[in-house]
């Protein structure tokens, strides 16, 4: 590859150059005012191209050095139109004669051979450049005014005489200026690019030649005077050509090359980022403004069961449950506007191309502009499923441990019980008993027939639980009156709990209501539930029963003034083996079966049951069942009643844990 001075001085350049070159001199020989004019006028032309070049490319040009020279030499270009113009021959300024061309020559050489000298200043600094502008203009106005309207310039040309001393030591000054020049060129070479460097020692040497050329002239048209011409064409082409390589050429192709260093930088970042985009152990997804896939990874895809392929260019509520999908909006919806950047936390589940939901925790990016818009959202998502699975597993684990150790405990306690009544009894029947000792012996023989319901009800819930997860369990659903049933229910157990120094009343708002149920299943909920009641209340605590009814469901409501139950327990009161306070006395024992009992029975009734609780200050459960009717049911068994001996059994045992040792 040829170096760029090969480029810049082939032979074609060579040779063009110096054709124009000969071209000038032929004329200067034929007639001089003509190449006098034309040689002036190239060089009008060329400064004021390098002031236009540099005033349009100011904001991009990083040299501050070429930019002040191509504002000065626009004021150099104008003395030497002025110059050309008071030219003898021109008939421009008819009678200053020889010495104003002169004049103005030499102001124009000083200001240029000041200029190259004083660039230096802003190689490094910075420029201003209309303030710049200001300055020659003012300079200008005055060394013109010294001339035209003061006369006190120095005369440079006398007729007779040739050059005066003045003009002669002003020409060797300005050679000093451009050797200083030169001099500060090469020590601050390193701040200028080698092409401009070279174009710019060329430039300094061909003025020097010309000054010297224009220092021994005598004769305006002679042969000095037009090489000292041809040398300043030649110096102002190479100024010109310094400052297209650094106004124009430079610029651009630094840019290029920075443009192209900084693609592959990012195209290296990119890849680098890629690589820890795949190989995190997260799911990532980016999201744009219109809620479509614009990115993942391959974790995303291989949770999501698709390839990268499908899912670009989806919209992401596809893969969402369909039950969380408002809420995922909403979420979006509600971030702040205007923030470039707004993180949220949350968790949700999506659907896998196989149909399998897989819960996973997110932490999304999510920026929007001003007018409330999502421009984008990025997510990095955990997929937690089988470690909620595992979480789950192990909690059911140890309650299920909790549940076997009370449920030995529930076991053995009336069993010991019940083998040491038995004990004592037959120690009283191998006696003649006292009536006192027959009254205790009554008092064993309470404590057996107690211990024996307690693990009736124990058998039985386990049994149902057992049967309602095998689908084993039917209702006797019958068309009963559904008031009445509750009311005498209510009423079996109130004996009982008034003589605990305890209140129960019943109320209703509703009259008569005929609804499919299982008086049997029914009576077992509300026994249940006031059982529930009575353990968790004091004395002188009331404990209500109430029916009401809403357009498709019958509401009865069992309320009491007690415990009540924690905010953050009440999620789990329906759960299988839970106990919300195992810090409770003896009195509040249970296997944590009950309460699911009632749920269950509940759920195969199509009902709905639902607790309200402030701790410390009551708790309600409202059993909700639906307004429906059997058809073909015969009237007998729209009045049924309960049979309230057998009532009284099965409340003793529903109760029958509610005892004190």
């Amino acid at each position: 590859m040829k170096s760029w001075a090969a480029k810049y001085f082939s032979n074609k350049y060579i040779v063009g150059n110096l054709v124009a070159l000969l071209v000038i001199t032929y004329l200067g020989l034929k007639n001089y005012l003509l190449f006098h004019a034309l040689v002036e006028l190239f060089s009008i032309i060329i400064a004021y191209n390098m002031f236009i070049i540099v005033i349009n490319t100011q904001d991009i040009s990083q040299n501050n050095y070429l930019m002040f020279l191509g504002v000065a030499y626009v004021f150099v270009g104008g003395f030497d139109l002025l110059h050309t113009l008071a030219y003898k021959g021109m008939g421009v300024f008819p009678h200053y004669g020889a010495n104003l061309p002169t004049q103005l020559w030499i102001i124009a050489r000083f200001i240029e051979a000041l200029s190259l000298l004083l660039a230096f200043k802003f190689i490094s600094g910075k420029l201003k450049i209309k303030k710049l502008i200001y300055s020659y203009s003012s300079l200008t106005v005055i060394l013109l005014s010294s001339i035209f309207y003061w006369d006190i310039f120095p005369a440079c040309f006398r007729v007779g005489v040739g050059l005066t001393p003045f003009k002669k030591i002003s020409e060797y000054l300005i050679v000093t200026i451009l050797v200083i020049a030169m001099v500060l060129i090469y020590q601050r070479r390193e701040k200028l690019s080698p092409k401009s460097y070279l174009w710019m020692k060329w430039a300094i040497i061909t003025t020097i030649l010309a000054e010297l050329s224009f220092t021994l002239y005598a004769d305006v048209y002679g042969l000095l005077n037009m090489l000292g011409h041809i040398f300043k064409l030649i110096s102002f082409y190479l100024i010109y050509k310094a400052i297209i390589e650094i106004s124009l050429k430079s610029p651009y192709t630094s840019l290029f090359k920075e443009l192209t260093a900084t693609n592959q930088q990012l195209k290296a970042e990119r890849d680098k980022l890629n690589k820890y985009f795949d190989v995190s152990g997260v799911m990532i997804i980016n999201i744009n403004g219109k809620g479509k896939i614009a990115e993942v990874n391959k974790k995303a895809c291989q949770v999501l069961g698709y390839s990268e392929e499908e899912l670009l260019g989806q919209s992401w509520t596809n893969f969402v449950n369909e039950k969380e999908e408002e809420k995922t909006i909403r979420v979006f919806a509600d971030t702040p506007n205007g923030q470039s950047s707004v993180l949220h936390y949350g968790q949700n589940e999506i659907i896998t191309k196989s149909g399998a939901r897989r819960k996973i925790l997110w932490t999304s990016n999510i920026s929007k502009d001003a007018q409330g818009n999502i421009k984008r959202v990025l997510s990095s998502g955990l997929d937690i499923t089988d470690y909620e699975l595992l979480k789950k597993e192990l909690e059911y684990n140890k309650l299920q441990v909790e549940f076997f150790a009370n449920l030995s405990h529930e076991l053995k306690t009336p069993l010991n019980l019940i083998f040491s009544a038995l004990q004592v009894s037959d120690l009283y029947q191998e006696n003649n008993l006292s009536e006192a000792e027959y009254q205790d012996l009554q008092g064993y023989t309470e404590i057996i027939k107690q211990n024996s319901q307690r693990l009736l009800r124990l058998v039985n819930n386990l049994i149902d639980i057992t049967k309602i997860d095998t689908n084993s369990f039917n209702l006797d659903l019958k068309n009963v009156e559904i008031v009445e049933v509750t009311r005498e229910i209510t009423n079996s157990v109130k004996s009982y709990i008034e003589s605990q120094n305890k209140s129960l009343k019943f109320e209703t708002e509703v009259a008569n209501k005929i609804i499919a149920c299982d008086p049997f299943n029914l009576e077992r909920i509300l026994l249940n539930l006031l059982s529930n009641a009575l353990k968790f209340t004091e004395e002188d605590d009331e404990i209500r029963v109430k029916i009401s009814e809403t357009e498709n469901m019958i509401v009865i409501a069992v309320r009491d003034t007690g415990l009540g139950i924690p905010q953050e327990k009440k999620d789990l009161i329906f759960q299988r083996f839970r106990q919300i306070d195992k810090s409770l006395n003896r009195n509040a024992e249970g296997s944590g079966i009950g309460l699911t009992i009632v749920k269950l029975l509940v759920d195969l009734h199509d009902g709905v049951i639902e607790v309200d609780s402030n701790y410390g200050e009551f708790t309600e459960f409202k059993v909700k069942l639906p307004k429906k009717q059997l058809k073909n049911q015969s009237q007998k068994n729209i009045n049924y009643q309960v049979d309230s001996s057998s009532v009284l059994d099965r409340v003793e045992v529903e109760f029958s844990d509610l005892y004190d040792l």
